[in-house]
């Protein structure tokens, strides 16, 4: 019984020694860096959004006691933001845009993956949104597009998701986003001739001395769900 005991924990000492180069190539969980400070640790993987974030000054936010959960996009999926909005770098986004940008990654409490939900995340962003999460088998996808591809990164002074596509700021009403979407014009319609539309195109609304977000579900009707029901039209 001691030979075996003794076998045992030299194959576990051998396999531990043999993992540490596979772990060294990996973005390390670290307790003793601060989210900003983890950012600039890896410019292979980070740089562009680490110069986003010093570009907008919001470093120091990221720096601070925390705690707060950055959603961390790669390089890659920085090039492929510039790529989707014909822009060559970051340089080319103005700085309110630039701003609104960076702080829509970063959520100002903790949240790990085991408090992601399916709907959305239990907290708002720095600019008051919720962001979506789903589940895709054993992926966990923010904003319908976005998969987190490294998780629960621990930090000083909070925790860092690593994804794969940026999470772009919303700026369209719920009711510009539905009528924008042709599927949907029978309700549309409808919206507008019952004067809703101006009240679904509020996006904020005072509250005490600050602007809060509005709040709005719709439940949307399809308009080949009217057309299977002989509807072709408002009229």
């Amino acid at each position: 019984s001691h030979k075996i005991k003794l076998f045992f924990i030299i194959l576990l000492i051998i396999n531990l020694a043999g993992c540490e180069d596979e772990v060294k190539h990996l973005p390390i969980r670290s307790t003793d860096l601060q989210i900003a400070e983890y950012i600039s640790e890896y410019p292979d993987m980070f740089s562009e959004f680490d110069a986003m974030v010093r570009k907008s000054q919001i470093r120091g936010l990221l720096n601070s006691h925390g705690p707060l959960t950055l959603l961390l996009p790669t390089n890659e999926a920085m090039e492929a933001y510039y790529a989707k909005k014909d822009i060559s770098s970051y340089l080319d986004i103005d700085s309110v845009q630039l701003n609104k940008l960076v702080m829509n990654h970063i959520v100002p409490t903790l949240v790990e993956t085991n408090s992601m939900v399916l709907g959305a995340l239990p907290s708002v962003n720095a600019i008051g949104d919720y962001i979506v999460s789903e589940f895709q088998e054993t992926d966990i996808i923010l904003n319908k597009r976005s998969i987190i591809i490294k998780r629960d990164i621990s930090n000083l002074n909070g925790i860092t998701h690593i994804i794969d596509k940026v999470l772009e700021p919303i700026d369209l009403s719920i009711y510009e986003t539905l009528a924008a979407d042709g599927g949907y014009s029978i309700l549309a319609e409808a919206i507008e001739r019952t004067n809703i539309d101006d009240t679904l195109n509020i996006i904020t609304i005072p509250f005490g001395n600050k602007e809060v977000r509005s709040r709005f579900t719709i439940l949307a009707v399809h308009d080949t769900v009217f057309n299977n029901r002989g509807v072709s039209s408002i009229d």
